[in-house]
């Protein structure tokens, strides 16, 4: 739990006035949102631009078609 809290320090200031981890949609968002939405999911608390990094990757329709096909459908409410 350290490790992530740690981490997430450092993604969240390079967030900061960002909608996504270099300016523009990468793999590197794909990666970090894996980590969110688990994260998310065991009750680790996102700091706010990666809460806010992880709402944005919620409204992506590759993003939602994937969670609705895995069976995570509550997630996208």
């Amino acid at each position: 739990r350290k490790f992530f809290d740690k981490e997430f320090v450092i993604v969240n200031r390079v967030l900061a006035g960002k909608q996504y981890v270099v300016d523009h949609f990468t793999i590197a968002d794909a990666a970090l949102f894996y980590v969110e939405f688990w994260a998310a999911r065991i009750g680790i608390p996102l700091p706010e631009n990666c809460e806010a990094h992880y709402r944005r990757m919620l409204t992506r329709p590759a993003v939602r078609q994937v969670l609705a096909e895995e069976g995570y459908a509550s997630v996208l409410r």
